[in-house]
């Protein structure tokens, strides 16, 4: 006989057969973006949008910018290990107007 399940273990088990997993996962990339980044970074870059598999990423100053691309790949293997399901495969970084 099955072990009835909790609604909490239905719904989880739904979600991650749903279209909502990859925005799902992206929201949180984003309500998590400052603690993924870090100090004085994320003050200074800010999640805009996802096109495809790349997260647009909009940047104070252009000295930030230059830091940003240093950083490129470290803060992209940090999103691949903390938020793999987001399925993020490249940055782009922009000015801010």
């Amino acid at each position: 006989m099955n072990k009835p399940q909790t609604i909490a273990e239905i719904l989880k088990k739904t979600l991650e057969k749903s279209s909502f997993q990859l925005p799902m996962a992206r929201e949180k990339l984003l309500s998590q973006w400052k603690d993924l980044l870090g100090s004085p970074l994320n003050e200074q870059a800010t999640p805009k949008a996802f096109h495809h598999d790349t997260l647009m990423i909009e940047v104070s100053h252009p000295t930030w910018m230059q830091e940003m691309h240093f950083f490129k790949h470290k803060i992209l293997e940090k999103i691949k290990h903390q938020h793999p399901k987001a399925q993020v495969k490249d940055l782009r970084f922009t000015l801010k107007n």
